[in-house]
C-alpha cells in the first residue's frame, strides 16, 4: 500500500519518529533470578507508594493475583477491527494488511502481537490506574515502527496557562513535556480535573493487610493451642524427700537438686523418638494435653467470613471467581457474572479507544483516509440453555404479535431473523389455536422447569450437608 503523495503532503500533524516518554528506570540490563519473599506482610508494610504496594500484591497474593487474571481474561476475549471509507463502504484490503502484517509485529518486546498488547493496557489499567502508549513510525514515515506503552507512574503532570494539564518528565534534570500526536493516555475513573486516574486495588491495601495479620495470628494460636502435647509432671514431695536422704539440709540446696532433676527429665524426653516407650520412676507423671478438636476447636470460620467481603469488594470480585462459592446457586453464579461483566467492558471501552487511535496513526502514516472500527468479541456471560429460551419466547413473542395484527410479517420476521418474511406458513390460520396453545403449554414448561430448578439448587446444599 503506498502513501500517496497528495494525501501525505496534507497529512496533519505527522508522528515523530522519536520516543519521547522513557521508562523511568535507568537499567540496561534484566537479571533472570527474582528474588524469594517470605513475609509478605511485613514486605507490605514496607511500601509507601500505593501502586508499588499493589504491583507487589498482584505477584504474591493469591487473591490479587486471581483477580487481575480474572479481569485480563474475561476482557481480552478477541476482537475484530475493520475499516470504512470517508464515504462508506468496508475497506477489505486495508483490514487484510492490518491483519496480516501490522497488528501480528505490533508490541516486539514480547512477541505477542495486538492481543498481547490489549492485555498490557488492560493490566496497566487495573494495576497502575490508567493505560497508555505512544506510536512510534520509521524515520521515513514509510510505516509504524512499534506501539510502546508506558506506566503512567513514569509521567508527572502540570497546569498550564490555559488551565489544562500537561504530561513531563525530568530527562538530565531537564523538564520534557512528552504530549503529542504519538501520545495517548485513558485514566482508570479519575476524579474531577486530575488526568492521572485512581487505582481500582487501593481498598485492597487495608483487606489484604487485615487478612494477612489474621493468618499471623491464627497461626500462633494454632500452634499453641490446636494440637496436643505431653504434659509430664514431676511430683514434688518425693523429690524433696529425696534430696533430704542425699543430706541436703538447705533450701537452696534442695531447690538446685529439683532443678537438675526437671531438666535431667527434660533432656531425657526432649532425646526420645517419636515412637519410643516411656519407662520411669512412680515420681514421674505423664498426660497429655487436649488439641483445639478435643477441646471444641478454635472456630475460624466467623475471622474468614468477615475479611472475605472485604477482599472481594476491594478487588471488584464476585465470590464465584475468587472460589468463595458456598450458598451460590447456579442461577446466582450467572448473576453475579452478568455484574462482572459490566465491569469489564468499561475497561474495554478504554482500551478500544487506543486501539483506534493507534489505527488511526498508522492510517495516517500510510497515507490512508479510512476510518477503523474496532468492535469487542461478545462476552458470553449466559448458559446456552437459557438463550435458546429466550430465542423461542422471542420468535413465540413476534408470531403472537403478528397473528393479532400488532405488526406485519416482514416486521416480525426482521426482529427474528435479520430480514424480510419469505414464503408463506401453511394453514396458518387453521392452526392458530393449536399454535396458540403450544405457546402456552411451553411457557407453563418452562415456569416450572424454573420452578423446579431453584428448589433443587436451594434444597440440594442442605441434604449434602446432611
Amino acid at each position: 500500500m503506498k502513501r500517496p503523495t497528495k494525501l501525505a503532503a496534507a497529512r496533519s500533524p505527522t508522528p515523530s519518529s522519536t520516543r519521547l516518554i522513557l521508562p523511568s528506570s535507568g537499567s540496561r540490563s534484566l537479571s533472570p533470578t527474582r528474588s524469594r519473599v517470605t513475609d509478605v506482610l511485613t514486605r507490605l508494610r514496607v511500601y509507601t507508594d500505593d501502586a508499588a504496594a499493589i504491583d507487589f500484591l498482584y505477584h504474591y497474593h493469591p487473591d490479587v493475583s486471581k483477580a487481575v487474571q480474572n479481569f485480563l481474561q474475561t476482557a481480552n476475549a478477541g476482537h475484530t477491527m475493520t475499516f470504512n471509507g470517508v464515504r462508506g463502504g468496508r475497506k477489505e484490503s486495508v483490514e487484510k494488511r492490518w491483519n496480516e502484517e501490522f497488528a501480528p509485529r505490533v508490541n516486539q518486546i514480547s512477541n505477542s502481537g495486538m492481543d498481547g498488547l490489549v492485555d498490557i493496557f488492560h493490566k496497566s489499567a487495573v494495576l497502575r490506574g490508567g493505560m497508555g502508549c505512544e506510536v512510534v513510525p520509521y524515520e521515513d514515515l514509510s510505516d509504524i515502527r512499534d506501539v510502546y506503552p508506558f506506566d503512567p507512574a513514569w509521567l508527572q503532570w502540570e497546569r498550564q496557562e490555559d488551565y489544562d494539564w500537561e504530561p513531563y518528565q525530568y530527562r538530565n534534570g531537564q523538564k520534557v513535556y512528552v504530549k503529542s500526536p504519538n501520545f495517548m493516555y485513558v485514566p482508570t475513573d479519575p476524579d474531577i480535573d486530575d488526568p492521572r486516574g485512581n487505582l481500582m486495588f487501593t481498598p485492597a491495601l487495608v483487606a489484604v493487610d487485615s487478612q494477612l495479620q489474621t493468618y499471623a495470628d491464627l497461626a500462633l494460636v494454632l500452634h499453641k493451642a490446636g494440637y496436643p502435647r505431653e504434659d509430664i509432671k514431676l511430683l514434688r514431695q518425693p523429690v524433696v524427700e529425696l534430696a533430704k536422704q542425699m543430706n541436703m539440709g538447705t533450701q537452696q540446696d534442695i531447690e538446685k537438686f529439683m532443678n537438675d532433676m526437671i531438666a535431667k527429665v527434660f533432656s531425657f524426653y526432649s532425646s526420645l523418638d517419636v515412637d519410643s516407650t516411656y519407662v520411669h520412676y512412680d515420681d514421674v507423671e505423664i498426660s497429655s494435653t487436649k488439641g483445639a478438636n478435643e477441646r471444641g476447636g478454635v472456630d475460624v470460620r466467623p475471622y474468614f467470613e468477615a475479611l472475605d467481603p472485604q477482599i472481594m469488594n476491594a478487588l471488584g470480585q464476585m465470590g464465584v471467581f475468587q472460589n468463595r462459592t458456598s450458598g451460590i446457586t447456579e442461577t446466582w453464579g450467572t448473576v453475579q457474572y452478568r455484574i462482572f461483566v459490566q465491569l469489564v467492558e468499561s475497561l474495554r471501552r478504554g482500551s478500544k479507544r487506543l486501539i483506534e487511535s493507534v489505527a488511526k496513526n498508522w492510517l495516517r502514516v500510510n497515507g490512508v483516509q479510512d476510518i477503523p472500527h474496532l468492535k469487542w468479541t461478545t462476552i458470553d456471560w449466559e448458559a446456552d440453555k437459557t438463550r435458546k429460551e429466550v430465542q423461542l419466547l422471542n420468535e413465540e413473542f413476534h408470531w403472537l404479535a403478528q397473528k393479532y395484527g400488532w405488526i406485519t410479517p416482514d416486521e416480525a420476521a426482521m426482529e427474528v431473523v435479520g430480514h424480510k418474511a419469505e414464503g408463506s406458513v401453511s394453514n396458518a390460520d387453521n392452526d392458530s389455536e393449536s399454535q396458540s396453545s403450544f405457546m402456552q403449554k411451553r411457557l407453563f414448561q418452562m415456569q416450572v422447569e424454573s420452578i423446579v430448578r431453584n428448589i433443587i439448587e436451594r434444597e440440594l446444599p442442605k441434604y449434602k450437608r446432611a
